[in-house]
Order: C-alpha cells, then structure tokens, then sequence
C-alpha cells in the first residue's frame, strides 16, 4: 500500500508541474505588449538631405575620386531633371482624367443634385488638403 500512496503522490506532483508548465508557456504568448499610440512619425529626408546621405555613402564605399564624384553629381542632376518633368506630366495627365470624370458626374445629375455634388467634392478637397498638410 505504501508503494500505491508513493505512485500516487508522484502522478499529482507530475499533474501539477504539467499544469505550471502549460500555464507559463500560455501565459508568455498571450501577454499583452505595451503599444505606445504617442510614437513619432518617421522624419521625412528632405530631397537634398538624401542626396547628400546618398553621395556621402557611395563616395566612402566606393572610394570614388573627385572627377567621379563630379559625373555622379552631373548624373544626379540629369536623373532629377527627368524625374521631375516626368513627375509634372503624370500630374497633369491625372488632373485632365479626374476633370473629365467630374464633367461627366455633373452630366448626368439632375439640377437639384448638382449643388450637393459640389459640395460634397469641396468637402473631400478639403479633407485631402488637411491629411496633406496643406492650409
């Protein structure tokens, strides 16, 4: 009997540290992590700074000597020429397709909606400008 009382006793301590065991691990991944909803945005690089970070790191890792800094400067500057007057055409090409989109709204409206259409697309103007940044 005493062999009995030795297993039994042996089997709870088992049960119990199998349920110290399942409870910390449950525990570890269902513990909330504290989330901080005050955390600073990202600082935007201005287009100069990154340049400047960018030349900075290719002229060390390159070893780049002062007449190729020279031609990555002139190449730099082409590039941003064509990126920017790229950038001007899709702009334009965008306003032209979303003035052709409200041309053809306001066609289709009767009168008495048309005063509400252009309220509505002032309110949504607005709200663009202000998650832009814009006054």
């Amino acid at each position: 009997m005493r062999r009995s009382n030795l297993l039994i006793a042996f089997y709870l301590v088992l049960i119990f540290a199998s349920g110290v065991v399942v409870g910390a691990f449950a525990t570890h991944l269902y513990a909330a992590k504290a989330v901080s909803a005050n955390k600073a945005a990202p600082v935007r690089l201005t287009p100069a700074e990154v340049r400047r970070e960018y030349t900075t790191e290719i002229q060390t890792r390159l070893s780049l000597t002062p007449d190729q800094m020279t031609k990555l400067n002139v190449v730099l500057d082409e590039t941003g020429s064509k990126v920017h007057t790229e950038h001007e055409r899709h702009n334009h090409e965008m306003k032209s397709i979303h003035e052709d989109q409200v041309a053809k709204t306001r066609a289709f409206l009767t009168d008495v909606q048309r005063p509400e259409y252009e309220k509505l697309r002032k309110e949504r103007e607005d709200r663009a400008k202000k998650a832009r940044g814009d006054k």
